[in-house]
């Protein structure tokens, strides 16, 4: 399974440069999901099931491909 995570500020301990970064990189993660979705509709050879942060793709017999858009928890160091 294909995970796309972002990683997430710990406000308190990051300047407003660093937490402005994050979300833009949080929006490009969105936005290429976004595309993903779109794309997953428009396969000629494959079924997939799509939902609100999962993609399941059938991609052959017994073989499915999975794209899920999660939000990634910060860890205690950061």
């Amino acid at each position: 399974m294909a995970t796309f995570a972002s990683p997430r500020p710990n406000l308190d301990a990051q300047n407003l440069d660093s937490a402005l970064k994050t979300s833009q990189s949080e929006i490009v993660d969105q936005e290429i999901f976004s595309l993903l979705v779109k794309e997953a509709g428009n396969l000629p050879t494959a079924s997939a099931r799509v939902s609100e942060r999962l993609i399941v793709i059938d991609a052959a017999q017994g073989l499915d491909l999975s794209f899920e858009l999660v939000e990634c928890v910060p860890s205690p160091s950061q």
